[in-house]
């Protein structure tokens, strides 16, 4: 994703620690948290006019990681694919465990833990999504919008708009450079991100409160279950036993709090992991062999659920990952 505009590849925590408070100088901490070969790769397109402007972000590293970073200007959507992602603020904490759900970081001072993988960020420029916000006559206070929700993916609409954003990036990575190299181009889509996140912050503040679904604990063993089975076969039955409720009560909790079925949150998540393995451009393994591997049964099927999700095929990805040379 996004290999067309890296930033840059590093081969030990240090050399990634320097770049990464480059591009976020409120970062001031990054640690490796386990022993062993360290690489990251960062490549980001600007939308925005500044560097410090609105812009998209593709994260891969291995292994696990711990960043901490002060308060920030900007607001940031992280989108966890393959890691999983735990902030803490205080006392507070929560995680996503990858599969493409976004979350918001909180303004305050945070410590995040990543674990090897990739993950996606849009960073928002704050300005200019005060200025939608007093277009939509809303007078929000972002910081108390954004440390109130704390991560939280049950947003309305919020997940709706992770998948924009996914899709966004398809057209990038698809889109010929004399397209993307075009103001009006980078313009327009940062003015449509900006203004479909004021319209959550709005309708946050308009309802003055989260529906959280209950039994949160259970959500979160039934997610576990997945991502530790989804390679091979998910038996939905003895996930909900690992869950602790009822097949119907889990589907009821996935439906509430990421606005799908279980079949479609397994998919999800499969999807992110076949796109990654596609990306590493390895010539050695078919297409079919990548989407066996990543759960899928019937590549015809896979390869259509691919397209709409990432607005591309399968080849298409791995032929682009192929022609680009490695760092």
């Amino acid at each position: 994703m996004l290999k067309r505009f890296p930033l840059f590849n590093a081969t030990d925590v240090d050399e990634h620690r320097l770049h990464s408070q480059t591009l976020v100088p409120e970062i001031v901490r990054v640690e490796q948290l386990r022993p062993g070969r360290f690489s990251s790769a960062v490549d980001v397109m600007l939308l925005g006019d500044t560097r410090t402007g609105t812009a998209i972000a593709s994260v891969a590293h291995m292994p696990d990681l711990e960043v901490e970073a002060v308060g920030r200007r900007a607001v940031r959507l992280v989108i966890p694919t393959t890691s999983a992602i735990a902030i803490s603020s205080g006392a507070r904490s929560r995680e996503i465990l990858g599969g493409g759900l976004a979350g918001l970081l909180p303004s305050n001072p945070l410590r995040l833990r990543y674990t090897p993988g990739h993950h996606l960020v849009l960073r928002v420029d704050r300005d200019k999504l005060d200025l939608a916000l007093q277009e939509m006559d809303c007078e929000a206070e972002v910081d108390r919008i954004l440390d109130a929700v704390f991560f939280e993916p049950r947003l309305p609409g919020l997940q709706d708009f992770a998948e924009h954003l996914r899709r966004l990036i398809a057209t990038i990575d698809d889109k010929p450079a004399r397209i993307l190299d075009q103001p009006t181009f980078r313009r327009a889509h940062e003015q449509n991100l900006v203004l479909r996140l004021a319209d959550i912050l709005a309708l946050v503040r308009e309802r003055g409160s989260l529906a959280v679904g209950r039994n949160s604990a259970a959500l979160r063993r039934a997610e576990e279950y997945i991502r530790a089975y989804a390679e091979r076969h998910v038996d939905l039955v003895a996930m909900a036993r690992h869950a602790g409720l009822s097949l119907r009560s889990l589907q009821i909790l996935f439906r509430a709090n990421h606005d799908c079925t279980i079949v479609q949150f397994i998919r999800r998540h499969r999807l992110a992991l076949a796109r990654e393995r596609l990306e590493r451009g390895e010539t050695e393994t078919t297409v079919a062999e990548i989407a066996r591997r990543s759960g899928f049964t019937h590549l015809g099927h896979f390869t259509t659920a691919y397209k709409e999700a990432f607005g591309e095929q399968p080849r298409q990805t791995r032929q682009r990952a192929r022609r680009e040379p490695d760092p």
